[in-house]
């Protein structure tokens, strides 16, 4: 495994994680802990 596909994956991890929390915070409408 090379550190560029570590990388990307770390990343998409990033993304996908901002992404959830996003939606959760949507559909509660009100913030969660993790910031």
């Amino acid at each position: 495994v090379s550190e560029r596909d570590m990388y990307k994956e770390a990343r998409a991890e990033a993304m996908t994680f901002s992404y959830v929390r996003r939606l959760s915070i949507s559909s509660n409408n009100q913030p969660t802990m993790i910031e």
